[in-house]
């Protein structure tokens, strides 16, 4: 993968989590209504934003990756995971359905794209 697709990639996924944050973060309370989250932080953005990172990297990375992707996505997901072990160690499932949901996603799209260009 070129440095500057890659760079690309990592900024748009950056920037997209921080402006879909709002709505992982309602997802995320929604989930869970009974309980206070186990984290320390009560706004529904700042929970939102590693999650949507998370979701962002899966899906691009997925769509536009090269030989490596799913070693690069990796590396690039363990902040994420670091801030999830941290904030929410109960609920660690709820981003990884929403990178394998991320990861269905950009399946499905290339499977379509496969199949009309046939």
């Amino acid at each position: 993968m070129k440095f500057i697709k890659f760079f690309v990639i990592i900024l748009l996924a950056i920037i997209l989590g921080l402006l879909f944050s709002p709505w992982f973060g309602f997802l995320y309370y929604s989930s869970f209504p009974f309980e206070s989250s186990g984290s320390f932080i009560g706004s529904k953005s700042l929970v939102g934003i590693p999650i949507g990172y998370t979701f962002f990297i899966v899906l691009f990375f997925t769509f536009f990756g090269c030989i490596k992707k799913y070693w690069w996505m990796g590396v690039l997901l363990l902040p994420a995971l670091f801030i999830e072990v941290l904030l929410d160690l109960r609920h660690i499932y709820f981003p990884i359905i929403i990178g394998l949901l991320g990861w269905l996603l950009a399946q499905g799209v290339l499977a379509v794209k496969v199949r009309v260009g046939k």
